[in-house]
């Protein structure tokens, strides 16, 4: 029994072995879609591929954040007052300046919950459909803003 401990029963190349190249993976995607133990959910996992659905919500998203920035812009010329102060400094650095921070620091919030999604479905209960919240929130404020600027037309 002690001699069939030692043998070493692999053959052939490890199957872990990434035998992809970049631009495989780049333009081609892996093929990993989920997370499949439950162990794996709770923390930052990696996932190959996103549904297309999680694609869409995350460009509409990012659209209503340059909505709302040029909307911020609109009403900061007709005489509101920004009250976000993150905001306000980077209205101070001028408009491209403030309209780049909005969208990077929106991209990069939708990046780290992407990351975190599954770690959030698992323990809290709520995964993608965090990110159809904070369309609904952004859909919201731009709705208000609208209001705004036909308000301060008159």
């Amino acid at each position: 029994m002690s001699s069939i401990i030692g043998i070493e029963r692999r053959n052939g190349t490890d199957r872990r072995k990434n035998n992809l190249s970049f631009f495989k993976q780049l333009f081609f995607k892996g093929r990993r879609r989920a997370l499949r133990r439950a162990s794996d959910r709770l923390n930052i996992g990696q996932i190959d591929q996103y549904g297309s659905s999680t694609f869409a919500v995350i460009m509409i998203i990012l659209l209503l954040s340059l909505l709302d920035a040029l909307l911020t812009l609109i009403l900061l010329d007709r005489g509101a007052v920004e009250v976000n102060p993150i905001m306000a400094f980077y209205i101070e650095q001028g408009p491209t300046v403030f309209l780049m921070a909005k969208y990077l620091l929106t991209a990069a919030a939708l990046i780290l919950f992407l990351l975190f999604r599954d770690a959030f479905a698992h323990r809290y209960g709520f995964g993608s459909a965090f990110f159809i919240l904070i369309g609904g929130v952004f859909t919201s404020v731009i709705v208000w803003e609208i209001y705004l600027v036909f308000l301060y037309l008159n």
